[in-house]
């Protein structure tokens, strides 16, 4: 009877054991799904990162084409402030200079 009562007792310790093995596996299982899921996912926003930069760099290149043609770009509004500025001071030295004569 005390064999058997001790054998009862590995029984159950193995049995444990084994369940808490079970579990284990499972929950590595359940991980290695959830890995594999989030990979796939960081995969996909990689991509989508990667379109987004290359539309971008397409949009900048289109606005720095137009804004070299553009008689309205701001590299040509500069230039020609500029050149009012200049033409408006030209044109008041000669009407100072037409008043003093």
């Amino acid at each position: 009877k005390g064999e058997l009562g001790t054998v009862d007792k590995e029984n159950e310790k193995l049995r444990r054991q084994a369940f808490s093995a079970g579990s284990v596996k499972v929950q590595v299982r359940v991980k290695e799904v959830q890995q594999k899921e989030l990979e796939q996912e960081l995969e996909t926003l990689r991509q989508q990162v990667k379109v987004m930069k290359e539309s971008n760099e397409r949009k900048v290149k289109e606005v720095e084409a137009i804004d070299k043609t553009d008689a309205n770009s701001i590299g040509n509004l500069d230039e020609a402030i500029a050149k009012l500025t200049e033409n408006g001071k030209r044109l008041e030295r000669e009407t100072e200079a037409l008043r003093e004569r």
